[in-house]
């Protein structure tokens, strides 16, 4: 009798063992999952460059973002988009720094702002768990 009480008390633990790792798993992935909403786009102390200027994308989640594309301007079309594939890692909690010239159209030509205007820059990003996630920003050229 003492040897069946061992084995059920060792089943039982196993058992609770593996319902707690499990939850952790869940409460791990909603977090995860629900912290990729700060996603942000901040103007970078008037830095200007060539015909444009500098600005930083901060990424205020806890989550690596690899794939990340941004597009400059309001959207017309995919020929026609200013767009910018930063081709480095988005890393969580951190920031990647861009000028206004890394924008290119599908035939190559740069995008180059007016002094004074708004430039709207719409980010999008794929998630650890496959979505696809946006955020924009306002930036305006002085």
């Amino acid at each position: 009798m003492n040897e069946t009480f061992k084995n059920n008390m060792r089943a039982i633990l196993n058992l609770s063992a593996a319902l707690i790792i499990a939850a952790l798993f869940v409460f791990s992935y909603r977090y995860e999952k629900g912290s990729l909403d700060f996603i942000s786009v901040s103007f970078e102390k008037h830095f200007k460059v060539y015909d444009g200027f500098t600005f930083r994308v901060t990424n205020g989640s806890d989550m690596d973002l690899n794939s990340v594309k941004m597009t400059a301007g309001p959207r017309r079309g995919a020929a026609s988009d200013f767009v910018c594939y930063p081709r480095r890692t988005l890393f969580r909690n951190g920031f990647t720094l861009h000028d206004t010239s890394d924008f290119a159209d599908s035939k190559g030509s740069r995008f180059e702002p007016k002094k004074g205007e708004n430039v709207e820059i719409f980010i999008e990003c794929r998630g650890a768990d496959g979505k696809l996630y946006s955020g924009s920003g306002t930036l305006e050229y002085r």
